[in-house]
């Protein structure tokens, strides 16, 4: 299907938070594609790096989802 996997380690990476919950530092990632030397496309974007999961909800109301996210252990 033309797709890949590749592993990028960032020692340590400041996580970015949501909105209030901290800071939301950003990183480039600059992806090229090549044929050779020859550049034949290249485009950078910035992302955050985070942890992300979610728990039970023990206390959860009614209406509630069973789940609550978890945002770099918070």
């Amino acid at each position: 299907d033309g797709s890949f996997d590749e592993v990028i380690l960032v020692s340590d990476p400041q996580l970015w938070y949501p909105n209030g919950d901290g800071e939301q530092p950003l990183y480039p990632v600059t992806c090229s594609i090549l044929d050779g030397d020859r550049v034949l496309y290249t485009n950078t974007k910035h992302v955050g790096i985070r942890s992300f999961s979610y728990t039970h909800n023990e206390k959860e109301h009614d209406g509630a989802l069973p789940y609550t996210f978890v945002v770099n252990g918070k």
